[in-house]
């Protein structure tokens, strides 16, 4: 319930951010942007047999799509800090084969999350960030009975990266994105200032 409450109040925050927000150099305020990304998604397969239990990582990367919005704010003169939520679409199904012969696969279909980051200006037109928050990511999945709930996972979110200014309003950002439990992300985005 928290993300989903930060993805509908963001936008609010956004829109009515003060002038306080708006810095002289374009790494606060509020933004809006889109992203390409290569994720991976990822689960584990236990298989029991005669020789006992074993169990493997399933996990396929693929090309997929963000939307994000935040807000950001001049901690001082040399650190930003600011609250952002994010929508994921896309992305590729991890599959495999189980022993005895099914298909099994986790087909993801959107995700969510809520974060909050902290940055230090490297330079007149560099920031580094990291950030944490709350995310979740749902699947349509092909599992048989009893393999356990892999509809959804929801999790915390930890993640880095690199934004360079490209003009006042405009800018570039390298981000790193792991969702706990099913999900690692790279991401090159566009941001947009306002």
């Amino acid at each position: 319930m928290m993300p989903r409450l930060a993805l509908v109040a963001l936008p609010l925050a956004v829109m009515s951010a003060p002038a306080s927000a708006r810095d002289r150099d374009g790494f606060a305020g509020p933004y809006v942007g889109a992203a390409a990304s290569l994720t991976q998604h990822h689960f584990i397969l236990e298989e029991t047999g005669p020789s006992g239990t074993t169990s493997r990582n399933v996990s396929a990367w693929g090309p997929a799509g963000t939307v994000f919005a935040g807000l950001d704010f001049d901690l001082g003169s040399r650190f930003v800090a600011g609250v952002e939520g994010e929508f994921d679409f896309g992305e590729h199904t991890p599959r495999t084969t189980a022993a005895g012969g099914q298909v099994l696969a986790i087909k993801p279909r959107y995700g969510y999350g809520a974060t909050a980051h902290l940055g230090v200006r490297a330079g007149a037109s560099l920031l580094l960030y990291g950030k944490a928050g709350y995310g979740e990511h749902r699947y349509r999945t092909t599992l048989p009975a009893g393999a356990g709930n892999l509809h959804r996972n929801a999790s915390f979110i930890l993640g880095a990266g690199a934004e360079a200014r490209v003009s006042r309003r405009l800018s570039v950002r390298l981000d790193l994105e792991h969702l706990d439990g099913s999900r690692n992300r790279v991401s090159i985005g566009i941001p947009l200032r306002f």
